[in-house]
């Protein structure tokens, strides 16, 4: 299934009608959305990619995907890029961020708020409710940026 599938459902004759999945799919017009992450970002991706089939949407999916964001200056500049984006497309940007650095995470909100972004931590919530249930604590471990292994090492 694509977000661009269709539902087929066969009369009583045994005629296939096709129509939208939902009934809204002709009328909606999705913006870009844009996915951020300090790492490789495919866990928000693939939790948009899933999120995006569920409404049957003809539109095809606009998703820009700004990974290895390491800093408050890298953030910057993908807000900038999502508030211009939402202002071409003559509505609010979304954002979608997989932030492990809570640091990074809470003024990468903050900066969505002062552009007007809309965003969600798709991060967040998980990794709160699995501490909970395994009574742990999240461990930010920051990503290893280089390695070098040279002769004699």
């Amino acid at each position: 299934r694509t977000a661009r599938s269709r539902c087929i459902v066969a009369a009583a004759g045994g005629e296939r009608l096709g129509f939208s999945c939902a009934p809204w799919a002709d009328d909606a017009t999705p913006g870009p959305i844009f996915v951020v992450s300090d790492r490789t970002g495919e866990g928000a991706r693939l939790m948009v990619e899933s999120a995006w089939q569920q409404f049957g949407l003809k539109a095809p999916l606009q998703m820009i995907v700004r990974r290895d964001v390491p800093d408050k200056e890298g953030l910057d500049e993908v807000v900038l890029e999502a508030a211009r984006a939402g202002a071409r497309e003559q509505q609010p940007a979304f954002l979608v961020y997989t932030m492990a650095s809570p640091s990074l995470a809470a003024y990468l909100a903050w900066r969505c708020d002062s552009l007007g972004v809309r965003y969600i931590d798709a991060l967040r919530p998980l990794t709160n409710a699995l501490g909970r249930r395994m009574h742990a604590k999240f461990q930010f471990s920051p990503p290893i940026l280089a390695v070098s292994c040279g002769p004699g090492d």
